[in-house]
């Protein structure tokens, strides 16, 4: 290696060492995503990341799919990492209801809450909206019976053939703002 190669290495070292610092400095969006589909989970993971940094935090995510929760480790798992989260969301992109293991995902995780209030946050695809009234009704009524913030947000599906970057208008512009407006109240 000659020496310009070094140099050229070290201020960028120096940056990112600077960031990595800045980031732990910053509060962090405790954030626990489950999900239906990969593809789905990834669009959802960007909204995330979209309400992490408009409230000036870092994201500390944890996330599972519907699948996965099928195995009682990982539902237990999931359970006790949304009973520490600021915000619980759940994607789903065209069912008619939730599958059981994330019902019961659902009811562990309201059974382990001791005092905390995240909010709930129901994730869908435009293109589902007549297959997601149940789901969505069904996630309302748990967000009631714990006392919690519940929003739906739906996400644009284009019908263009083009190809869009990963969190490239994939949420309505202004999705995010009535749940980062509850952030900031609750998370200061």
């Amino acid at each position: 290696m000659n020496v310009s190669e070094c140099t050229n290495r070290q201020p960028r070292s120096t940056a990112q060492s600077v960031k990595r610092r800045k980031d732990r400095r910053a509060p962090a969006l405790k954030a626990v995503l489950i999900y239906e589909t990969f593809t789905g989970g990834q669009h959802a993971r960007g909204f995330l990341d979209t309400l992490a940094s408009a409230s000036g935090r870092t994201l500390e995510e944890q996330i599972w799919s519907f699948d996965g929760l099928r195995i009682r480790e990982a539902r237990n798992a999931a359970a006790s990492a949304a009973r520490k989260a600021d915000v619980v969301a759940v994607f789903a992109s065209a069912r008619l209801e939730l599958p059981g293991p994330v019902r019961a995902w659902l009811d562990m995780w309201l059974w382990l809450l001791d005092g905390q209030e995240p909010a709930l946050v129901a994730l869908f695809d435009s293109s589902a909206a007549p297959n997601f009234v149940r789901v969505r009704e069904h996630l309302d009524c748990i967000a009631r019976r714990a006392k919690l913030e519940f929003f739906v947000v739906h996400r644009e599906v284009s019908s263009s053939t083009g190809t869009r970057l990963m969190g490239e208008g994939l949420w309505s512009k202004f999705a995010e703002q009535p749940v980062l407006a509850w952030l900031n109240k609750k998370l200061g």
